[in-house]
C-alpha cells in the first residue's frame, strides 16, 4: 500500500493482492512491465500513474483512478475505472476493454 507520498516502480512484475493507495498518493508505473493478476486490485482515494511503463491487464480489475501520462495499457482483462481517468499520452491495445464505471469522470488531454 502507499500511505504516505509516491512509490515509483521501475522494474516491472506481476501486481497482486490489493493496492490501497490513500488520498493525495500516487503509485507511479514508470518503466518495465506490469501484469495484474487473479485478485489484484486497487483501492483508496489515491492515483495509478502509468508513465512510461506497460501495464497488462490479464484478469478484470478495477481501479479508482488513473492518469495515463505515457506507456502501454493492454490485455484481454476489463479495466474499470470508477473514480477519474486523466489521458494525457499513450497506446490502449490488445482485446481487453477499458470502461468508465457509473459517476467516473474522464479528462483526455
Amino acid at each position: 500500500s502507499v500511505e504516505s507520498g509516491t512509490l515509483n516502480l521501475n522494474g516491472g512484475g506481476l501486481l497482486g493482492g490489493t493496492w490501497q493507495i490513500a488520498a493525495a498518493c500516487e503509485l507511479r508505473l514508470l518503466a518495465g512491465t506490469y501484469q495484474s493478476v487473479v485478485g489484484g486490485s486497487f483501492s483508496g482515494a489515491g492515483t495509478v500513474v502509468l508513465a512510461g511503463a506497460e501495464l497488462t491487464v490479464g484478469e478484470d480489475a478495477t481501479m479508482p483512478r488513473l492518469n495515463f501520462d505515457s506507456g502501454t495499457l493492454n490485455g484481454a482483462g476489463e479495466l474499470t475505472i470508477t473514480g477519474a481517468f486523466n489521458w494525457k499520452a499513450g497506446i490502449m491495445g490488445a482485446t481487453g476493454r477499458t470502461v468508465l464505471g457509473v459517476g467516473a469522470t474522464s479528462v483526455w488531454n
